[in-house]
């Protein structure tokens, strides 16, 4: 829990946003998210993230790829 005082003493503008100083709830998601995620608990993270570097590797890299 001192990681997460010591995110929200730093304020929004440590997180980027610069034009209101107030935490709201979606605002407080980036702090705790980035502190606290682990994927590795969560099997569906491992999968959509297998699922979207496949899908990523089928995408056209020009025009001459796109099939009619």
């Amino acid at each position: 829990m001192a990681r997460l005082q010591a995110a929200l003493d730093a304020g929004p503008a440590a997180y980027g946003r610069t034009e209101d100083q107030r935490w709201t709830l979606a605002r407080i998601a980036l702090p705790i998210g980035r502190l606290f995620s682990a994927p590795e608990l969560n099997p569906v993270e491992g999968a959509w993230s297998h699922l979207k570097r496949g899908l990523g590797n089928l995408a056209t890299r020009g025009v001459d790829q796109l099939a009619a």
